[in-house]
């Protein structure tokens, strides 16, 4: 099967752009309309698969997607923290690692619906660190 090369305006952005299809899989930049990201990676029946993502605030999301969601491994850079590990329809899931690159303080551990859950070890700025149960904690808190 060859590949073909052409360019095409894509309406929903208003821009035209150089793409490259195989296999139907498409690269693409997507710069989209002002006030909204831009995209940057490879593409599979309209939705984003492997690529960058960038906000207009400088954020950025490297890793991989499903049905246009961040969605199995990939890096969030926001402000001064980096998360780097799993995601799940949008969230980050399962498992991961934050981490402040300025001070060093980090969560390493688990994650449900995008917040810190479950077991994890807590690094603080001063190098010292904790081992947590976070649902115990919570629990306790309620109990206090």
């Amino acid at each position: 099967m060859a590949a073909m090369c052409g360019w095409v305006t894509l309406p929903s952005a208003g821009h035209t752009h150089l793409l490259t299809v195989g296999f139907s899989r498409v690269f693409c930049q997507l710069k989209a309309s002002p006030g909204q990201g831009e995209y940057s990676g490879s593409w599979s029946h309209g939705f984003e698969v492997l690529g960058v993502y960038t906000w207009p605030s400088g954020n950025t999301y490297q890793g991989t997607w499903a049905q246009g969601k961040r969605h199995g491994i990939g890096m969030e850079s926001k402000g001064k923290w980096v998360y780097k590990g799993e995601w799940t329809h949008g969230f980050k899931g399962r498992y991961g690692v934050r981490e402040c690159t300025g001070n060093g303080a980090k969560y390493e551990g688990t994650w449900s619906n995008g917040l810190q859950d479950g077991y994890g070890t807590e690094t603080y700025s001063d190098g010292g660190s904790t081992l947590q149960t976070l649902l115990a904690r919570k629990e306790l808190q309620e109990w206090m």
